[in-house]
């Protein structure tokens, strides 16, 4: 599965990750768990760096980050990539100064609703998202356990239906080869007669328009 990214920009200093999930946990009126990486792992790249959860479905999260004041240019530099032409276009290089971002990532085929309540707490709290302007006042109480316990059941519902449409296809396989294979021997037998069809048809054309 691919990776879904949204960024979120902050004048000043973005908030902590506990503040985030307090915030979407008041929001939804739901029970989150937040699990942030140590200072020691987060080093001088991460300043805010860890995983958001539902607590009634915790298999499933999302990975909330913010990097450090210049951390990104430091990190390249100790790399020896801050002079390469594609320093420039990673991420983080380039936020402006008295700025920081904070981006939200999740699988793209996870169900959907902690990332985009995430998203949406994160522009409640001050942050905005370029070309995109929301009321923070406007952040209501939208979810509820049942209804993410029903989306996950719609999402299961959808893999189940690709998996059984895929082993119905291996399963068939046996008798749709033999019978694709039959076409093709069909078609590229029947294709010289075709062709020697066509050539008489426009032979006689031709032959037809001398005539005359």
């Amino acid at each position: 599965m691919g990776i879904a990214l949204q960024e979120v920009v902050f004048e000043g200093k973005a908030p902590r990750l506990e503040e985030l999930s307090e915030k979407i946990s008041d929001c939804l009126g739901l029970a989150l768990i937040a699990t942030e990486l140590d200072d020691q792992i987060k080093g001088d790249l991460y300043d805010v760096r860890g995983k958001i959860r539902f607590a009634d479905f915790p298999k499933e999260a999302i990975t909330v980050y913010a990097y450090r004041a210049g951390g990104v240019h430091r990190h390249m530099e100790r790399a020896g990539m801050a002079e390469m032409p594609m320093a420039g276009v990673v991420q983080g290089a380039n936020e402006k100064p008295g700025t920081q971002t904070v981006y939200v990532e999740t699988c793209s085929g996870m169900e959907p609703t902690l990332a985009l309540a995430a998203v949406a707490a994160l522009q409640a709290l001050g942050g905005r998202i370029a070309g995109e302007e929301r009321d923070p006042a406007s952040y209501e109480r939208w979810v509820t356990r049942t209804s993410v316990a029903e989306l996950r059941r719609r999402l299961r519902r959808n893999r189940n239906r690709t998996i059984i449409a895929l082993a119905g296809a291996i399963l068939l396989s046996p008798i749709l080869i033999p019978i694709w294979a039959l076409w093709l021997v069909w078609t590229l037998l029947a294709l010289p007669w075709r062709i020697f069809r066509a050539w008489r048809i426009l032979r006689r054309t031709s032959s037809g328009h001398s005539a005359m």
